[in-house]
């Protein structure tokens, strides 16, 4: 089955408009919404998408406030980090519903997405969570001597430089796309915190995450430079009603060289797509 791609307009709360692309699925089983990664455009989830749509989920990519196609902010929007998970986030899963209502809503965040979901307006419409190459970003997760470098991004690159420009190059944040500076200082202020996106920068929306509690799937990669195992499970910590299965990647298992951050969004992880759809089935079937 060969979908055809639908470009579509989002709506957030606060007025801003996002960009994002429909991936239908006749008859589909259910829903899923890509939450991306810190400055990676929709794109990257294209694969991905196509692969889901192919075998019975229906998919919503989309672009964050400030990122790809959304990059006009009206002047009274907010444009911050937390933003991303409170409003963006949840215009994507609303319209996902809106589109394949009477089923299952499935959120599969990848890194930044899956940290930003228990903050999310729309939180009691995701049925099930898949986790993939996240964690915390605080530094003190990370083994000796990366951590050291890591703080020194948290508490001068992005700060300095974030005060010299509007806009951080996305070679500072490990990505081909660069992020309004606004939002790049607001993660690192998050991130010199030991409880991350939960430290004293929380905000009302953090109590989201205390009865956030729906199935979940963690996808952890043995090689992830940006998502080492301590700081994953550090992130979990933050969401104490999930009870995840765990699956864990190394380079052997998918015979490459490299796996790495992005390698489970690449046409070479088909095998791991395969098992998520399997686990979506049985678990969300079970659950009915």
């Amino acid at each position: 089955m060969s979908d055809v791609p639908e470009t579509l307009t989002l709506s957030a709360a606060d007025g801003m408009t996002l960009h994002g692309t429909w991936h239908a699925c006749p008859e589909a089983r259910g829903s899923v919404v890509v939450a991306a990664a810190m400055a990676v455009p929709e794109r990257l989830y294209t694969p991905l998408a196509h692969y889901l749509a192919s075998n019975g989920y229906a998919c919503l990519t989309f672009d964050y406030r400030g990122i790809g196609r959304s990059v006009q902010t009206p002047q009274d929007a907010e444009l911050g980090f937390y933003a991303w998970g409170e409003q963006d986030i949840g215009a994507a899963v609303r319209e996902a519903r809106r589109r394949v209502p009477d089923r299952p809503c499935v959120l599969l965040g990848h890194s930044a997405g899956a940290q930003l979901a228990g903050m999310s307006d729309a939180r009691d419409a995701i049925d099930a969570l898949v986790l993939v190459a996240t964690g915390s970003a605080h530094w003190r997760h990370w083994p000796f001597p990366s951590r050291y470098a890591l703080a020194a991004v948290w508490y001068l690159v992005l700060p300095l430089v974030g005060r010299l420009t509007d806009h951080i190059p996305g070679r500072l944040l490990g990505s081909s796309q660069g992020v309004p500076s606004p939002i790049a200082r607001e993660w690192a202020r998050c991130a010199r915190e030991r409880r991350y996106i939960r430290g004293r920068h929380r905000r009302a929306s953090d109590a989201g995450y205390e009865d956030f509690g729906p199935h979940s799937l963690v996808w952890s990669i043995s090689d992830d430079r940006y998502a080492p195992e301590a700081a994953t499970r550090a992130l979990l910590r933050l969401y104490p009603r999930l009870s995840p299965q765990w699956r864990r990647i190394t380079p052997a298992d998918a015979g490459r060289a490299r796996f790495g951050h992005f390698g489970w969004f690449r046409d070479y992880a088909q095998p791991y797509w395969r098992a998520t759809v399997d686990w979506l089935d049985e678990t969300l079937t079970t659950s009915r």
